[in-house]
């Protein structure tokens, strides 16, 4: 069994007053992400948005900006096309892969252009080649779809809308980076990646399926905020054996007196407040 890869997560607050999770390398940044605390979005983060500043088309100025959220939304396509993730849609009320996929990443495109301004960078940043065709039909009629809703959003106001020249400038700059092309490769690019992070057999399905339900249940169980109060955050690690995935959560402890908690497919549903009973805390 090999280690695949390892997505660090912390507990914190964001701008909004929610608290939750981020990938460590975000939640401290002037852009911020939102903070999340439940099985689907932990998912997100582990199997379709691992890759930021951990892969080479996602490093420096690559990363953490909406390109990543674009790849991130192909993979979610072979999640739920592919393998059936029934659950991963769930999120929000998503009632279809399409509707998944445009509303992730439309808003804050269109948003960037009509505001002068982004939280996730200061334009659609991508080094990934041009990528070909899947062997996805869903998708690729996606992709065509995506790019006309997408061109309809994206107008940029006259320079009187805007509250200052370099909004205005920012605006223009944006709209100009978000081209077909890249759209098109970081999508594909997602999809191929999850395609080979995950072979399509029934051992996998049946993991990621139970993954999101675990973490779904988990996160009900222990409140995010009595979490903090003796963890940094959740160490995740993926491993594959002869093509089936297997995965840890190591629950890091934030005193150096106490252990780390590593959870794994195969234990059932760990209570904080059992724990602390169990080791008189």
């Amino acid at each position: 069994m090999h280690l695949i890869h390892k997505v660090e997560l912390d507990f914190f607050e964001d701008n909004n007053g929610i608290l939750g999770l981020a990938h460590k390398n975000s939640y401290d940044r002037d852009e911020a992400f939102d903070a999340f605390y439940d099985g689907a979005l932990i998912f997100h983060d582990v199997f379709e948005h691992w890759f930021e500043h951990n892969h080479k088309y996602f490093m420096g100025n690559y990363g953490f900006n909406v390109a990543g959220e674009s790849a991130a939304m192909g993979a979610a396509c072979y999640y739920i096309q592919e393998l059936g993730l029934y659950n991963r849609l769930m999120y929000r009320g998503f009632q279809g892969i399409d509707q998944i996929l445009s509303n992730t990443t439309t808003d804050i495109i269109s948003e960037a252009i009509w505001a002068g301004y982004c939280n996730f960078g200061t334009e659609l940043r991508c080094c990934i080649p041009k990528i070909k065709y899947t062997d996805n039909y869903t998708l690729e009629t996606y992709l065509t779809e995506y790019r006309h809703q997408l061109k309809q959003k994206m107008r940029v106001g006259s320079r009187s809308e805007y509250c200052c020249e370099g909004e205005y400038e920012f605006a223009k700059k944006y709209k100009k980076s978000v081209t077909k092309r890249k759209v098109k490769s970081l999508t594909r690019w997602g999809y191929q990646m999850a395609e080979k992070l995950i072979p399509h057999n029934r051992n996998n399905i049946e993991v990621l399926i139970n993954f999101i339900e675990y973490w779904n249940n988990f996160t009900k169980i222990n409140l995010c905020e009595n979490m903090m109060t003796m963890f940094k955050g959740i160490t995740f690690r993926l491993y594959k054996h002869d093509d089936n995935i297997h995965w840890t959560g190591r629950h890091i402890s934030n005193c150096y007196t106490r252990n780390d908690v590593v959870l794994n497919e195969n234990k059932t549903n760990w209570c904080l407040m059992e724990y602390r009973e169990k080791n008189n805390i």
